[in-house]
Formats: structure tokens, C-alpha cells, sequence
């Protein structure tokens, strides 16, 4: 789930349907520990080595 969520994050690409259900649930469980845009951040930052450390 970790790996489409983070694809959805910095493609932009949807999650696919079979992994949706999935998805959702690790979604809400992310967004309590990271932050509502935790993966959204990471994105941001992936060309930063010092934000993305």
C-alpha cells in the first residue's frame, strides 16, 4: 500500500482500483504519524538531500 500511496504522492497517478480498499485504510494510519501531507512533503523535498534526510 506504502509504495502506490507514495507513487500517487509524487506522480500524481491514482491508486489502482484492486489497491484502493488497501490504500485507504494505510492512508488514514499515515497521515496520523506523518502529517496529513507527510508523503506530499517528501515530494517537495525529494530534490533537497538535506530536507529529504
Amino acid at each position: 500500500a506504502l509504495r502506490y500511496l507514495a507513487r500517487e504522492a509524487f506522480t500524481h497517478r491514482p491508486v489502482p482500483a484492486e489497491a484502493a480498499k488497501t490504500a485507504k485504510v494505510w492512508k488514514q494510519w499515515i497521515a496520523e504519524h506523518l502529517g496529513e501531507d507527510g508523503l506530499e512533503a517528501l515530494h517537495r523535498a525529494m530534490h533537497d538531500q538535506e530536507k529529504f534526510a
